[in-house]
């Protein structure tokens, strides 16, 4: 299911400079970002932290600036949540489950 993009959520969209395949989306409500915009976009593997988007299965981690988030908000359940602290992503079309959301030293923190 796509974030709803009609509600303006769509914050950014970025594309792999390896792979034209694959758009990750990042979503989330009115109430968790700031002033409209996510910022210093960086998609990592979260294992390696090597830059780009992780294959398929594999752990992720985007760092970022412009998400109103206190502390660290981990996921609860399993199977894993799709929405934590109001924030969506998407990759290549597909809703990624997400481990935790967090804010730390002055930037944002999303696993998945």
């Amino acid at each position: 299911m796509r974030p709803n993009l009609s509600m303006g959520c769509l914050l950014s969209r970025l594309k792999p400079a390896f792979s034209t395949l694959a758009t990750l989306v990042i979503a989330c409500g009115a109430s968790c970002f700031a002033q409209n915009a996510i910022q210093n976009i960086v998609v990592t593997s979260g294992a390696s932290f090597q830059i780009g988007l992780p294959h398929v299965g594999s752990i992720g981690t985007i760092f970022c600036t412009g998400l109103i988030v206190k502390g660290v908000i981990p996921a609860t359940t399993v199977p894993l949540p799709f929405t934590l602290a109001g924030v969506t992503v998407t990759v290549g079309g597909a809703r990624a489950p997400l481990f935790a959301v967090a804010a730390l030293s002055g930037y944002q923190q999303i696993n998945f």
